[in-house]
């Protein structure tokens, strides 16, 4: 059961727990499932692509590893993400995680801009 934004904070202020602590899970939580998106794109579009698999840039992995990659980050990010399911419910978390996933689609664009085409 999801908890309202005034529920959630009111759990974390009884337990102690700190949101400046839980920024950089957040940022995992953000990242993870946006890091999948060009690994997917490029496996179905049947490009090479750099994975953690080959030493990463300038090295190219085959498509098929970069549709795996790709989605075991969504599995892992949509897992995270489930688990801060209850804080959902803040308005305040869920434009932490939109405002991180955005920021770092850009740092991504620019990294990958750069790879051979």
């Amino acid at each position: 059961m999801a908890l309202s934004g005034a529920a959630y904070q009111r759990q974390n202020k009884e337990r102690g727990d700190d949101p400046v602590v839980a920024l950089p899970g957040c940022g995992f939580r953000a990242a993870v499932p946006v890091n999948g998106i060009p690994h997917i794109v490029s496996g179905v579009m049947g490009r090479t692509f750099p994975t953690p698999f080959v030493g990463g840039p300038p090295n190219l992995d085959t498509p098929q590893r970069n549709v795996l990659w790709g989605g075991m980050n969504w599995l892992v990010g949509g897992i995270m993400l489930w688990l801060l399911r209850d804080g959902l419910g803040d308005p305040i978390l869920v434009a932490e995680l939109v405002a991180i996933g955005w920021a770092f689609a850009f740092f991504l664009a620019r990294t990958f801009s750069a790879l051979p085409r």
